[in-house]
């Protein structure tokens, strides 16, 4: 139904509730929306509020046009919440960050901003007179007018640093107090000087070889007003000194990551897993725990499975708060039941896992109550359905040694005569062993 420009009815739209046109605007697209804009004054305003709400801009054409509509009209000034600059600063003039820094000032309401791959724009946003009073997550290069720019912006609550380069590390660092920060991500050398003070509980590390103490930086993460929870670390070769820093610092933590981000392939993992036994001890609320390798696909046996799975019983037996553990075969162990540990079956080498599981359940590797018939814990249901699944799925699955077959019920029974000789002897074998 159309109405002639100079009606005096209101249209249809305009009889809708405010509520039922918002909710039409977020189900349309970014074109519908644009088009949405030019029908009337009240959709101009709910379309303009989610087109410019969160800018992903991965062009310089798109960044003007956006930072132009931006400069000039207030509406679209105060929608915008979270912008992002994802494309190379190469051959990019000094007038055109000048634009976007006059964007950025209009921006009052802005929570977000992602500029890590623009470094001049940080130096532009420094000139304005006035800080971004709202601004919460942030997302910037290491450059020299860094500090200064935190300085500016302490309500930060996140902060992400991307890694500096080689001529970056000699500039002067010194620290910034920054009291709402909650979570950091950025380089050891950086850290340092932004935690102590702060209410920072959940950190990713780069760690680059001989650019500061590690156990003065642990000793500063340490110092953070709440207790760390959560420690990623991006280190280049199995890196012990930072394995027992952290031990030694951060007992407290509840996750602990270390990626190995080396290009070489290099199978000495298994050796610093015995260093991580050593120290294990020293964490009180350990839930979870990754030691693997960033960059280096694995293709896992049944050699590393059983390596990997006599290391996470060991821990289990040491650490009670032990929930899940990943090893560097990419594999990840579950705790279903006191101490008994499952190779979670998904991602790479899965016939490889599932396998090693079904040879693992036959050769009664776990603990003997998950063998009961009659279980009624709630993992041992869960096993059930895991076994139901593999043989559904073709692998072969003892259920009868788990269940009492109940009358009528010979679903659960059936398996091929020879896999249940074989079934039988690799049970009656196991069984002369206990």
């Amino acid at each position: 139904m159309t109405h002639p420009r100079n009606s005096r009815f209101p249209s249809l739209l305009s009889t809708f509730p405010t509520e039922l046109l918002d909710e039409i605007a977020q189900l349309s697209e970014p074109p519908e929306l644009l088009a949405l804009c030019q029908t009337s004054r009240q959709f101009n305003f709910i379309a303009t509020r989610l087109l410019y709400r969160t800018l992903n801009l991965d062009s310089p054409v798109k960044a003007v046009q956006c930072c132009r509509t931006i400069s000039r009209r207030p509406l679209a000034a105060k929608a915008v919440r979270h912008l992002g600059l994802d494309f190379p600063e190469d051959r990019l003039c000094h007038s055109f960050f000048k634009l976007v820094a006059a964007a950025i000032a209009r921006s009052e309401h802005l929570f977000r901003l992602d500029i890590s791959t623009a470094l001049p724009l940080v130096d532009c946003l420094l000139t304005l007179p006035d800080s971004l009073p709202n601004l919460q997550e942030c997302c910037l290069p290491f450059c020299s007018n860094l500090i200064p720019f935190l300085r500016r912006h302490r309500t930060l609550k996140i902060l992400v640093i991307q890694p500096p380069g080689i001529g970056d590390m000699a500039q002067a660092l010194h620290p910034v107090y920054l009291p709402n920060l909650c979570s950091f991500i950025g380089p050891s050398i950086l850290a340092r000087y932004l935690i102590p003070q702060s209410n920072t509980q959940m950190l990713t590390i780069f760690w680059k070889p001989n650019t500061c103490s590690i156990e003065e930086t642990m000793m500063a993460l340490a110092e953070s007003n709440k207790k760390v929870v959560v420690l990623d670390n991006l280190v280049r070769g199995w890196d012990e000194d930072v394995l027992n820093a952290v031990a030694a610092h951060l007992p407290d933590l509840q996750t602990l990551r270390i990626r190995n981000i080396s290009l070489a392939f290099r199978r000495d993992g298994f050796h610093f897993l015995t260093v991580v036994g050593m120290v294990l001890k020293s964490f009180t609320s350990l839930v979870s725990i990754s030691i693997s390798s960033m960059f280096i696909s694995y293709n896992c046996t049944h050699s590393d499975l059983d390596q990997e799975f006599d290391i996470v019983n060991g821990w289990g037996q040491q650490l009670s708060t032990l929930s899940t553990c990943t090893l560097p075969s990419g594999t990840k162990w579950l705790r279903v039941h006191k101490n008994a540990w499952f190779p979670k079956c998904e991602g790479d080498n899965l016939k490889v896992k599932s396998d090693w599981l079904v040879r693992a359940l036959l050769s009664l590797r776990f603990p003997l109550e998950l063998y009961m018939t009659g279980a009624c814990d709630a993992t041992a249901r869960e096993l059930m359905e895991k076994l139901r699944d593999m043989k559904a799925s073709g692998v072969r699955s003892p259920l009868r040694l788990f269940y009492e077959q109940d009358e009528g019920d010979e679903s659960l029974g059936e398996t091929d005569s020879e896999d249940s000789d074989d079934y039988s002897s690799e049970i009656s074998n196991n069984g002369d062993e206990e």
